[in-house]
């Protein structure tokens, strides 16, 4: 009988490692358009880091001073972003949720850039 349940724990816990061996092979995103491997999952620091990596190399420098119709077109923007964010606020999702909960592929780094 001790022998019998040894074997049944043994089997147990081999099928969950193995579940997660394969689970940690096969990171995609599923919920969102396109099955992306994901690279890694970054928190904190690592996201900071990450982003400045990625992203190093597609920073331009802007001249400080915008004309006329610059800062217009910048107020309607950020006037249009308080008004859509005050709709979909619960439904927006951030580089933490993205990176460090879901695991992130590299398309969505770049959207951060």
């Amino acid at each position: 009988m001790k022998n019998s349940c040894f074997w049944r724990a043994f089997a147990l816990v081999a099928i969950i490692f193995c579940l997660e061996v394969v689970k940690a092979e096969q990171l995609y995103k599923v919920s969102e358009v396109g099955n992306r491997p994901v690279i890694a999952k970054f928190c904190g620091d690592q996201i900071n880091d990450a982003v400045t990596a990625s992203c190093s190399w597609r920073r331009t420098r802007r001249s400080a001073i915008m004309d006329e119709n610059e800062a217009l077109s910048f107020l309607q923007y950020q006037r249009s972003l308080r008004h859509a964010g005050r709709q979909a606020r619960s439904a927006q999702t951030d580089i933490v949720e993205e990176c460090c909960i879901e695991g992130c592929a590299m398309e969505e780094i770049y959207e951060y850039c």
